[in-house]
């Protein structure tokens, strides 16, 4: 149980301490990245430890897979920081900016076990419902660490069949773990460069 919270939790811990490392309203793309790459190899070094010494092999990746893990963190928190810096240069008040990205982090890897009643609202328009579910499900960097990296069904799991009717009663996918690295750094990048231009432009103002 220790190993899979350990395991589980890396998005969310990345998630709440990227937005205190990228405070700085004018932040090098050298330091983002850095700094990105330096704490997600820390939790995922944590991870590993963690399953080292509970000897446990349902969570025991090779050297490739944690490299790999580290990728998909690193994406995750260049996700993050981008929008926490573009917020920070959006005449936004620092906390305010802060709690908006916790906000997002708890919303995008929560969502799926507070999504019952929208899920079983569209029970009379499947497609819809579907689209909804494959949304959800799609966007979760929890899951599809879980799934990508251990091959867990967490959805399907002892602990959380009964917190998500998703997992009980309809079909879904989880998101290819490739891809959704590549549209959270495309993102992430996207939200930087935005905030660098609007900090560079109330400069020459």
């Amino acid at each position: 149980m220790i190993v899979s919270i350990i395991a589980y939790s890396g998005p969310i811990v990345v998630g709440l301490i990227i937005p205190l490392l990228i405070s700085d309203k004018d932040l090098h793309l050298r330091t983002f990245l850095l700094r990105i790459l330096i704490l997600t190899s820390i939790v995922v070094l944590v991870i590993g430890l963690s399953v080292l010494l509970a000897q446990d092999s349902s969570y025991s990746l090779t050297v490739k897979r944690y490299i790999f893990l580290v990728l998909f963190l690193a994406s995750w928190s260049v996700l993050i920081g981008g929008l926490h810096f573009f917020l920070s240069n959006l005449n936004t008040i620092k906390i305010l900016a802060q709690i908006v990205m916790y906000a997002v982090v708890f919303f995008l890897c929560g969502w799926v076990f507070f999504a019952n009643p929208l899920v079983e609202a569209f029970v009379f328009n499947p497609s819809i419902r579907q689209f909804f579910i494959k949304a959800t499900v799609f966007g979760n960097p929890f899951l599809t660490m879980a799934a990508s990296f251990f091959s867990h069904d967490i959805l399907r799991s002892g602990e959380l069949y009964k917190q998500s009717v998703i997992g009980a009663y309809y079909p879904y996918n989880y998101a290819n773990w490739v891809i959704l690295t590549c549209i959270y750094c495309i993102i992430g990048v996207i939200c930087y460069f935005s905030g660098y231009r609007l900090r560079k432009s109330r400069v020459l103002i």
